[in-house]
């Protein structure tokens, strides 16, 4: 389901949702619109601020489809998470 669709479930404006993850909600608007690749830490963060208000749980792939973030943030969570 696409990003944008899962922030307005949670309820989250996209104000709200880039200060839960410092981030500006230009570059929030960026990543919901494919224009900007989130860091591994951020992608993380998107996935877990969206999965603790839906009671569900997400992974990078449900989100980003952009391989390199995929594999960045698969390796760092691997690796730090």
């Amino acid at each position: 389901m696409a990003l944008k669709h899962k922030i307005a479930m949670a309820g989250f404006t996209s104000k709200k949702l880039a200060e839960i993850v410092d981030i500006t909600p230009n570059y929030l608007s960026q990543i919901v619109q494919g224009k900007a690749s989130p860091s591994p830490i951020r992608a993380q963060a998107i996935i877990d601020a969206l999965s603790a208000r839906l009671g569900e749980s997400f992974t990078i792939g449900d989100f980003f489809f952009d391989v390199s973030v995929k594999k960045n943030a698969t390796d760092f969570i691997s690796e730090f998470g």
